[in-house]
Order: structure tokens, then C-alpha cells, then sequence
């Protein structure tokens, strides 16, 4: 409430407590970017599946040459290995076309993040797909479908501004640096394999 109104540039009060004292200075509230988002779910679809391209070849360069045993190898204990961090990734998509339609269902979730990350899911991922071949043909099909979804999506969600450009934000600005984020621990657990 005591931001209701106020917009970035504006300058308010603050007082707090440092200790017993009590302090009061005026601060500038700063102005939040607007992402750019592009109106026509076309676009965004194309622009995702750029970002998608720009992953995959990423992974596929950092798993280039890796046998299914170096890619199974913790570097340490409660560590995961490369092909554990790819089932991460796996499912990280699947949370993307779930939050996507959720969001198109009216369903926003609220929470910042969809928790998850259990060994033994991650585990039963590496297992069900035999590897990382597989689990990369999962993480292409996975791109195609949201891909797809985006393309498709209906008139009246797309009129839900603030839906359509969260959904477009995180897809745009979020899963390429996810991916990236990962690629050093890919690497490392990779390394840590090999003599």
C-alpha cells in the first residue's frame, strides 16, 4: 500500500529503524524496464524458437564427444553430473508448457519458482530417456511444442496483457539464460570425469 500510486521517478519517505534510532531519507523510486514483448503470438513464436535454437546448439556443443559414462559422473557427493543437470533442464521445459497452460487456462501460478529438483525424479528422467541422446531429442520436441502453443494462442488470452506478456517475458528472457547457467556445471561434472 505505501507504494500505491507512485510510479518510478517519483521520490518518497522512507523511515526506518537502525537500532534504537530512527532514520528518515527521501529516495528516488527507479523505473523498472518494460520488456519487449512482441504483440503477435507469430513473432514471439519465431523469437522463442531463436532463443531455443541458440540452447540446444549450446548443449549439443558441450556434450560433443562425451560418452553416456563421463556424462553419468558426479563430480562429488549430493553433486549432479552433466546428464543429471540435463534432466534438470528437461524438466524445466515441461514446467514451461505447464506454467503456459496454466496461464492460457486462467490459472497464473504465484509462485516464483515450481520447486521440484528431486534426485529421484531427476534419476528417473536420466533412465527413462537411456542418456543424453535422449534426453536431447526431449528437449528439441519440448521446444517445438511451445513453439506451437505460443503460435496458437487464443485471441482472448493474447487480449490478457498482462498474461500474454508475462508468458512472452519468461520465454524470451528466461530459458536461454537458464540453459546458459547450467553450462559451466555441465562442463565441470564433464572434466571432473576425465583424467
Amino acid at each position: 500500500l505505501a507504494l500505491q500510486g507512485k510510479k518510478g521517478g517519483d521520490r518518497v519517505q522512507v523511515t526506518f529503524y537502525r537500532g534504537p534510532e530512527k532514520h528518515t531519507v527521501t529516495m528516488e523510486l527507479t523505473k523498472r524496464p518494460v520488456p519487449q514483448i512482441p504483440a503477435d503470438p507469430a513473432e514471439l513464436a519465431r523469437q522463442v524458437r531463436a532463443k531455443y535454437d541458440q540452447g540446444i546448439e549450446i548443449l549439443e556443443k558441450a556434450f560433443a564427444g562425451v560418452s553416456e559414462t563421463e556424462a553419468g559422473h558426479s563430480p562429488a557427493a549430493g553433486e549432479w553430473s552433466a546428464a543429471q543437470t540435463l534432466a534438470h533442464l528437461v524438466h524445466t521445459e515441461r514446467n514451461w508448457v505447464a506454467n503456459i497452460d496454466d496461464a492460457v487456462g486462467g490459472y497464473e501460478r504465484l509462485a516464483d519458482d515450481w520447486g521440484g529438483n528431486i534426485t529421484a525424479h531427476i534419476d528417473a528422467t536420466v533412465t527413462a530417456f537411456g542418456g543424453v541422446p535422449g534426453m536431447m531429442e526431449e528437449l528439441k520436441r519440448l521446444a517445438a511444442e511451445v513453439v506451437a502453443f505460443l503460435a496458437a494462442l487464443p485471441p482472448e488470452f493474447i487480449a490478457n496483457k498482462s498474461a500474454y506478456l508475462n508468458v512472452g517475458n519468461v520465454l524470451l528472457n528466461g530459458m536461454l539464460p537458464h540453459t546458459q547457467s547450467h553450462i559451466a556445471q555441465i562442463q565441470n561434472a564433464i572434466a571432473a570425469a576425465r583424467p
